[in-house]
């Protein structure tokens, strides 16, 4: 396997100076806005709730990672855009994902997620509709008048439209992540556009 944090690309000089490109910037993320997205989670209980109800089926004195942790690790993906199991490969190794599912060490490779979510029944997919009713259900502090419910999966309003959506606005920042025995410290891009949003948003989830 070729190790790229040997290597280096260069590009031509500006200004007298050489530009270089290198793969060892160090622990580096694309998706800083995973601990907000852990943040609501946890806010609305939902992986933790969905995980309680899962069948063990596994020998337990192998068990390396929590049904929460796969669970986390699997959700958050998708909702990050790595539908891909083979985006785990690496993805393992990623700090942010690490810290948004209580871990300090490699998550759970691509083999134990495609096992997990193939060991899934129908009986699973039914509790984790229910659940997720129950949450829409609670969501409203009063009954409202009429609710509208469309099955009609085909209308696709997010495809070409990236640009907008909450993905790209508050969930894929660039962060560079220093971790010690005392701290695991976030520091997000100085130049991220949406400080301010990003920031109430934290603290009102913390506050509730």
């Amino acid at each position: 396997m070729t190790n790229y944090n040997e290597r280096k690309l260069e590009t031509p000089a500006q200004k007298g100076r050489k530009i270089e490109i290198n793969f060892g910037g160090g622990s580096i993320s694309c998706d800083g806005g995973i601990l907000l997205l852990n943040q609501i989670d946890k806010k609305l209980g939902l992986t933790q709730k969905i995980s309680c109800h899962l069948k063990e089926y596994r020998d337990p004195t192998k068990v390396q990672h929590s049904f929460l942790q796969v669970l986390r690790q699997r959700v958050y993906g998708i909702a990050l855009g790595y539908e891909d199991l083979n985006d785990y490969s690496n993805l393992r190794q990623d700090r942010a994902f690490q810290t948004s599912v209580s871990k300090d060490t490699v998550l759970a490779s691509s083999s134990t997620l495609c096992r997990f979510e193939n060991k899934a029944k129908r009986s699973d997919a039914v509790m984790i509709h229910q659940e997720m009713i129950e949450q829409f259900i609670t969501s409203f502090k009063s009954p409202p008048k009429e609710l509208i419910l469309d099955f009609d999966a085909t209308d696709d309003l997010i495809h070409g439209e990236q640009v907008g959506t909450i993905r790209l606005k508050l969930l894929k920042i660039g962060v560079v992540i220093t971790r010690n025995t005392r701290r695991i410290r976030f520091s997000l891009s100085e130049h991220y556009p949406l400080k301010d949003l990003f920031f109430s948003l934290f603290e009102k989830l913390q506050a509730t």
